[in-house]
């Protein structure tokens, strides 16, 4: 199995494109541009059959509506960040003043369900960026997507419009740091990092007291 990053899009978004040796098809984690992730699709000749999100802040989404366009790609979020793949106030565009197309989703998804896109993941529901967080786990490949939910020595912000910082910090400490045993991280920006250096050395996760 493969995993691909790609930084892409106005904010610098780390875009995942997964596949397996056995077809040319591919999952996309966070498509943050179109063209980019297009690109080197064409260059392995991978065809995009499902798109997954970790939540719907538009830098997130930036690329879903062209990838949708071109594959018919099974679109998967929770269902509390729904609205946000066609709401521009609900994920953050306008802010920018960016222009982000609509686009609806296929799949809503919930705590503890599984997508089989070739691969299977299973949702953990991780809200406090946004309502509508999640991570994505591979459990055969001791990987998860953490999105904006937790970075190496960082965590997402939860200063917005409809963050929680005490969901965020309780989703952190018990949905991802109560997982036994270790998992390299992915996270939606920066470097990749691993769930037990993160137990050890994330400041923000270990200063945290709540308000």
């Amino acid at each position: 199995m493969h995993i691909h990053g790609i930084q892409c899009g106005p904010l610098d978004v780390n875009s995942y494109i997964l596949w397996k040796e056995e077809n040319n098809d591919c999952v996309v984690i966070d498509p943050a541009e179109t063209d980019p992730i297009l690109a080197f699709m064409k260059a392995k000749n991978l065809k995009c059959t499902d798109i997954l999100l970790t939540h719907g802040h538009f830098d997130h989404i930036a690329g879903v509506a062209g990838l949708k366009e071109i594959f018919d790609a099974c679109i998967h979020i929770h269902k509390n960040d729904a609205h946000m793949l066609y709401n521009s106030n609900a994920n953050l565009s306008f802010l920018l003043g960016l222009q982000v197309r609509p686009v609806q989703a296929d799949v809503l998804l919930e705590d503890g369900d599984e997508v089989n896109a070739g691969l299977t993941f299973k949702i953990i529901y991780t809200p406090g960026h946004t309502p509508g967080g999640i991570c994505y786990l591979l459990d055969n490949e001791k990987a998860i997507f953490t999105g904006d939910t937790l970075f190496r020595l960082g965590v997402g912000r939860a200063d917005f419009p409809n963050s929680n910082a005490d969901d965020l910090y309780a989703s952190i400490k018990v949905k991802l740091f109560g997982l036994p045993g270790d998992y390299t991280l992915y996270p939606g920006h920066m470097r990749t990092t691993t769930l037990d250096f993160e137990r050890s050395h994330n400041p923000f996760v270990r200063s945290y007291r709540g308000k």
